[in-house]
């Protein structure tokens, strides 16, 4: 394989590429992604939420019990910030909420009383039937903490405040990174002493506050937090674990905690201010599917289906990432082929709603258990300035039902659009699977494989490069899956890319072989063993695996299993 762009591509792929380009530059076309039929929504009228002259303006959004959408907005033109209510029925009404105000940051949640308040920066307001007041309480104003990047999480069941400190506030040890000033012959690298970032989440629960810090454990950053509550109670957090050695690298990791319930770990030893804080640990997981290359998780949508309490995560110009019973899916391809500034909130079901900009067009999608269907176009940004940006000013809100209320920044400022999806679409499926005894499973999709029959496209020196091309782009994800056991999403990732080098057979065996499918997976080692006697089908590098030796060991210890009885049988037609 060859490295570029910082990708490994198989040799095929390259050596593909240089033929297609002698004979005329003619190659295989990229395969179009899926997507299923437009979903039949229902539009509601345009409505201008706020006349301005947008530019850097920040919203954030929300439904009521009353399914009336509230919208926060700070006009960096005018230097305000409004509260717009908008009904069912689309009535809008406007109040200031403060002048001469432009915040940094913006955010709003309900409490359990039904009140709503709004962050804005470091600054506490809280509507109540008398109107908008501020000097309301934080949590950090009284240890006397220094904070940046406050914000008020969305949770049905109370307020849960979320910050950044330094580490050292909280005896959290700090890291060595690298540095490079300049270029080429000219550049210097140097080390930097940094004092690691650490998130920290308070619930404000009546008697006292409990407060957790994201992975004391480390030394690295937290950043693009994200998160999203289920009608269980369940708070899940996705964010990415960061640090410099030259080049930033940021590892993407996943946590869930219940706000409600008392915390599950002991306290931390007592540290840091003087006022009395219990601090508890809250350590994540590696999320080995999205760490597939130097990647972060700036750009990226993340909700939760509240009944049942699956998750999507959407990354610009990217895939999705669905997370069912437990379980993460191989990358979802979009029908999109470039988008940013995605947007998610829960449709019902395992339904989602996705908000979506490409170019200046806004575009809605839903996403059903049953894949994507295709872009509606429901608006188009606009900033009046031209350092102006739309991110800041894209959101959707949704109480977890087939209603959404979209908000962008629009030529005649921020404008909002009820949408309604069909019930029809969005309802509940789940995979079915298949018994394959002593407990263990497939899902359906993957009987082929099971059975020993699964198909991948044979490198040759006119065909298969759109697979070389997606295999190598995920040829880290599947080493990582290989290394991790995770032998059921590994044969998905394998059979979606579809390329069948000696590489990727031998990654079908190792799955059928964890799995105890040792009938399928003897058909596909030596699948892979005749397919590295020759050029154009073996890999080069191999993701550090030797070849053909790695085959005829696991070929081996199939005759132990074997031998020992730890064969499953087939699945039967």
């Amino acid at each position: 394989m060859f490295k570029v762009l910082n990708c490994w591509v198989p040799a095929a792929a390259v050596v593909l590429a240089l033929v297609s380009c002698v004979g005329g530059c003619a190659r295989e076309p990229r395969a179009t992604p899926p997507s299923g039929p437009p979903p039949a929504v229902e539009l509601g009228a345009a409505l201008t939420l706020l006349p301005l002259r947008t530019s850097h303006d920040r919203v954030a959004t929300l439904l009521d019990s009353g399914g009336s959408a509230h919208v926060l907005i700070a006009a960096a033109d005018t230097r305000e910030v409004h509260h717009v209510v908008v009904s069912p029925a689309g009535d809008v009404r406007r109040e200031r909420v403060v002048a001469g105000r432009s915040p940094a940051s913006l955010s709003a949640a309900f409490d359990r009383s039904g009140r709503l308040h709004l962050l804005l920066g470091d600054d506490h307001f809280v509507r109540d039937d008398t109107g908008w007041t501020s000097g309301a309480g934080t949590p950090w104003q009284g240890p006397d903490i220094a904070v940046r990047q406050a914000r008020l999480l969305p949770y049905p069941d109370g307020l849960v405040w979320a910050f950044v400190v330094d580490g050292s506030v909280f005896d959290v040890r700090g890291r060595w990174d690298w540095f490079v000033v300049g270029g080429a012959y000219a550049a210097v690298v140097f080390p930097w002493f940094s004092a690691s970032e650490k998130f920290v989440l308070v619930v404000d629960d009546a008697p006292r506050p409990i407060w957790y810090l994201l992975d004391p454990q480390d030394n690295r950053d937290v950043r693009h937090v994200m998160s999203a509550a289920d009608a269980s109670g369940v708070l899940h957090v996705v964010y990415g674990a960061s640090r410099t050695l030259v080049v930033s690298e940021e590892q993407p990791r996943y946590v869930q905690l219940r706000p409600s319930s008392a915390p599950v770990a002991a306290p931390l030893a007592a540290h840091g201010p003087s006022h009395a804080i219990t601090l508890y640990p809250l350590n994540g997981e590696r999320l080995v599917l999205l760490q597939t290359g130097l990647v972060d998780l700036a750009q990226t949508a993340f909700a939760v289906a509240p009944e049942g309490g699956t998750l999507l995560l959407v990354r610009a110009y990217g895939a999705a990432f669905l997370r069912a019973s437990g379980t993460w899916s191989p990358p979802l391809r979009l029908p999109l082929a470039h988008f940013s500034e995605p947007r998610l909130a829960p449709a019902g079901g395992d339904a989602f709603h996705l908000m979506a900009v490409d170019g200046d067009k806004v575009l809605y999608l839903l996403y059903t258990p049953n894949g994507w269907s295709t872009p509606v176009e429901v608006g188009e940004t606009k900033v009046s300035t031209l350092t102006g940006r739309v991110g800041d000013a894209v959101q959707i809100a949704s109480a977890g039902q087939n209603r959404a209320f979209l908000v962008w920044p629009g030529a005649a400022g921020i404008v909002g659009r009820w949408i309604e999806g069909a019930h029809a679409l969005i309802a509940r499926v789940r995979s079915e699977r298949i018994d394959l005894g002593d407990g263990n499973s497939i899902p359906k999709q993957l009987l082929d494989f099971a059975r020993g029959q699964a198909t991948l496209a044979t490198p040759a020196w006119a065909h298969a490069f759109t697979q070389a091309e997606a295999a190598g782009a995920h040829l880290m994800l599947a080493r990582q899956l290989h290394d991790d056991a995770q032998w059921e999403t590994l044969a998905r990732v394998v059979l979606d890319d579809g390329y069948g080098d000696d590489l990727r057979w031998y990654f079908l065996g190792r799955a059928a072989e964890g799995l105890a499918l040792c009938d399928a997976a003897e058909a596909y080692y030596a699948v892979s063993q005749t397919r590295s006697q020759r050029l154009v089908t073996r890999c080069w590098t191999c993701a550090g695996l030797q070849f053909p030796q790695v085959v005829e060991q696991r070929m081996r210890v199939i005759g132990d299993m074997r031998t020992t009885g730890r064969c499953l049988s087939p699945p039967q037609p």
